[in-house]
Order: C-alpha cells, then sequence, then structure tokens
C-alpha cells in the first residue's frame, strides 16, 4: 500500500472531480434519448454479458428504438514505479 502526503491528496481528489466532471458532460452530451441496460447478476455470480444476438433482438424489437450497441468493461491493476493503480477499460 503506498502512503500519501496531504498534497498527493488533494491532487488525487482534484484528478477525480475532472474526470468525474469529463464523464458527467460526454453522458449529458449524448442527448436525453439514451438509455443504458446492464445484465443482472443471479445469485451473486458475474453477470452473462449480453451476446450480440441480444443487442439486436433490442434494436429490431422495440418500438423508439433506432440504434442499439453494446460494450464491454473489465478492471485490472496497473504497477508502474512501485505503486498500483485499479483501472477499468
Amino acid at each position: 500500500m503506498t502512503s500519501c502526503s496531504e498534497g498527493d491528496y488533494g491532487q488525487q481528489v482534484t484528478l477525480g472531480r475532472g474526470l468525474t466532471a469529463n464523464v458527467q458532460e460526454g453522458i449529458m452530451g449524448l442527448g436525453s434519448n439514451v438509455f443504458t441496460v446492464f445484465p443482472k447478476s443471479v445469485e451473486n455470480r458475474e453477470p452473462t454479458p449480453f451476446k450480440n444476438s441480444d443487442i439486436v433482438a433490442v434494436e429490431k424489437h422495440t418500438p423508439g428504438v433506432n440504434i442499439a450497441t453494446g460494450s464491454v468493461q473489465t478492471s485490472a491493476t496497473a504497477f508502474h514505479n512501485g505503486q498500483d493503480w485499479s483501472t477499468t477499460s
């Protein structure tokens, strides 16, 4: 575990707030007619990702939906100069 000085903590908080604002701005830029669907976890297991056929079915069979798309996300720990950083991509 890495210790942080008060100055380091302030920089991390500022960076976190900047990233949060950037993500919020990006989401707001999508418009007001966007919805997101996530697979549900059952019995505390990892949720099963949607198949491409699920995404196509939403696009074809959901009234008012013109375009549907999927994404994949995972997380990992990156190590650099003796420090570790959690990341999601």
